[in-house]
């Protein structure tokens, strides 16, 4: 009662209403100048060569191609870039300097060497400001991927791997434009990610990225698409894919699209190990009732049906008709040994291909850092330096919270993993109801956010468990004064509203499902309802890895705080960013998070995972209960 009180009396906004989008169709476009520049021959030509390619590709002088005017081709049930978005880069590009005024090596000078048009990197630098000189990964990834090679590349989260995705996808898009592709061939470049969110966040790149249109008329070179809802037992035939150099969306969407693309020539695939799931070990018994083998993601289909592996009458994978001239490329920050394993033996690298293992994470093993210094070493890295660690300080890690809440009385209490027990009293058993947060859980979330906000211009991001009903979420907190929004994937698109520093920001609430890879550049704290979840886990899952994958995500989660280009890395020594896990007293979800913070599940995540895992980020820190009682009195006082 004493909460509801508090924060009936917060200045809070008017409700906010979910972002929406519209939605447009538009036609391929292959009409307008596609200007490319080529890097140096000496890198690619390092790159090709060392990577096991004798025939790098030809290098042209830096010049404007106009390639061959097309028809435009009609396009089905695509959900094709937001419309506003579109009208915004031809706004802008109106005030951009031409080519002619300076080139792309005063705009970012850092980039000089790397195969990317000068158009390309004018967008670059109007659209990213913030970004003025390549990672040490993003450097050796683009020359590795325009060089015509198969790729993995692990860096950790928020070090611009998704950006570096859509450089490499619109520059090959527009490449391949510069050659006259012919009309009606189908995409050349597919993308697929994990989540909507992920999807539209990629678009929304694209956009900043592409060069001026020549005409406000002409699309984007790329479409995004959604999956169809048909009702329980019904089919529906198979979708032609849109007619556009880039095709982006998610494995669930690809799966409902005809994935015969004769023109194919890369598939890019971020957080793939999280779209294929757990992978059993090497010598796993029972092989057969695995959930991977059983029940096959849609990705595991969608990759096999763009390179046309087969499978013949005895179960075995048929390779005799594999595009072998499709490269895959793949990014994240948790790829580990099981899913490389699983990628060789599948077929989605080509059978002796010497694929470019890039490895930036703090875990990796020697000979991976031998290899990329090898690397950056001949591109030009000052010798006797380690550009990661140099890179890493720029990076400020989140503090990390757990708090406790009384099942009876709704206090709250900090975790201590090495102190006596805190001596509260679970959750009754009365008071237990499935895919329902107890309520002391929703005003204790509300009573922080309205005592510790976050900074003006910034907001907050609560993840339930995927169980619970985001819209509902919202009708509680909204009934404690507290302002929500759900966060949608076109959101991510359109952009998200500043609010004033006057009133308390708004929750976004969103299911966990859509946290890989997400980027969202003004957030400021995230709030794990019920932690790591463990109670909803299957006992299918708990024998499949589950635990681990649940720890997995929770690092995935922090990895939304302390990204390059957020105002976290900027040093200050101010308020921190936090993750704050709140759970009920007492039952399993304590014990395991006091497991994470003593460092005892460290042997149970993969050998690369721990090595970087046991860096400063999963410090468990104190929440300061004098400043959230003073904050309390104060308005106990007023009332």
């Amino acid at each position: 009662m004493l909460k509801r009180t508090l924060l009936a009396r917060a200045k809070v906004p008017k409700p906010i209403i979910a972002p929406s989008a519209s939605i447009h169709h538009f036609s391929r476009n292959n009409s307008r100048p596609c200007p490319t520049l080529h890097g140096k021959e000496r890198n690619i030509r390092f790159i090709s060569s060392h990577l096991g390619r004798t025939d790098p590709p030809s290098l042209s002088e830096p010049g404007v191609t106009t390639p061959e005017t097309k028809e435009p081709a009609s396009v089905g049930n695509v959900s094709k870039p937001v419309e506003t978005a579109s009208r915004a880069v031809e706004g802008e590009t109106s005030s951009l300097p031409s080519s002619s005024t300076f080139g792309f090596l005063e705009l970012l000078p850092a980039w000089k060497d790397l195969p990317v048009s000068p158009a390309v990197l004018e967008r670059l630098a109007a659209s990213f400001p913030h970004i003025t000189t390549p990672t040490p990964a993003q450097r050796l990834f683009l020359l590795s991927v325009l060089s015509g090679n198969e790729v993995y590349l692990k860096d950790g989260m928020g070090r611009g791997k998704t950006l570096s995705i859509s450089l490499a996808a619109l520059q090959l898009a527009l490449d391949a434009q510069a050659k006259s592709k012919k009309a009606g061939s189908g995409p050349s470049i597919i993308l697929v990610v994990p989540s909507p969110h992920l999807a539209h966040q990629i678009c929304d790149h694209l956009t900043k990225l592409c060069p001026p249109l020549k005409s406000p008329n002409d699309p984007l070179p790329f479409a995004l698409i959604t999956p169809e809802i048909t009702p329980k037992g019904e089919s529906t035939p198979l979708r032609q894919l849109p007619d556009f150099p880039i095709v982006v969306g998610t494995a669930k969407a690809f799966y409902q699209y005809n994935l015969e693309t004769p023109a194919l020539t890369h598939v890019f695939l971020d957080e793939p190990d999280t779209m294929v799931g757990p992978i059993p070990s090497r010598f796993a018994k029972s092989i057969h009732t695995q959930p991977l083998i059983r029940h096959p993601p849609p990705i595991v289909h969608v990759v096999t049906s763009l390179l046309r592996i087969g499978i013949d009458r005895d179960g075995q994978l048929d390779f005799s008709e594999r595009r072998n001239g499709v490269n895959m490329v793949m990014t994240s920050a948790t790829i580990q040994k099981d899913f490389k394993r699983f990628c060789k033996t599948r077929g989605w690298i080509r059978r002796g291909n010497a694929v470019v293992d890039l490895d930036f994470s703090l875990g990796a093993s020697e000979q991976r850092r031998a290899f990329r210094e090898r690397l950056l070493a001949v591109i030009g890295s000052p010798p006797g330096t380690d550009p990661i660690a140099a890179a890493r300080a720029e990076q400020h890690q989140p503090e990390h919270h757990v708090l406790l809440i009384d099942g009876v009385t709704g206090d709250l209490v900090p975790l201590d993993p090495s102190g006596p027990p805190a001596g509260l009293n679970p959750l009754p058993a009365s008071s237990q109801r499935q895919n329902t947060l107890p309520s002391y859980m929703v005003e204790s979330l509300a009573l922080l956010h309205s005592t510790s906000p976050p900074p003006p211009g910034k907001y907050v991001l609560a993840l339930p468990p995927q169980e619970i009903s985001l819209p509902e979420l919202g009708r509680e907190l909204a009934s404690l004064g507290i302002p929500t929004s759900i966060l949608t994937p076109e959101a991510l698109q359109v952009g998200i509203p500043s609010f004033p520093s006057d009133i308390l920001p708004p929750i976004f609430l969103a299911a966990r499902s859509s946290v890989p890879g997400l980027h969202l550049q003004d957030l400021w704290n995230i709030y794990l309802l019920n932690g790591l979840d463990i109670g909803s886990l299957t006992p299918s899952q708990r024998k499949n890895k589950g635990e681990v994958e649940r720890v997995v995500f929770y690092d995935t989660a922090a990895g939304r705080l302390g990204r390059l280009g957020t105002d976290s890395t900027a040093g200050t020594e101010g308020e921190r960013q936090k993750v704050v896990s709140l759970v009920m007293a007492g039952g399993q979800e304590e014990t395991w998070l006091s497991r994470l913070f003593s460092g005892e599940l460290e042997r149970e995540v993969s050998e690369n995972s721990q090595k970087e895992k046991t860096d400063k980020k999963r410090m468990l820190k104190q929440w300061d209960m004098e400043v959230l009682n003073a904050a309390v009195e104060h308005e106990l006082g007023t009332l």
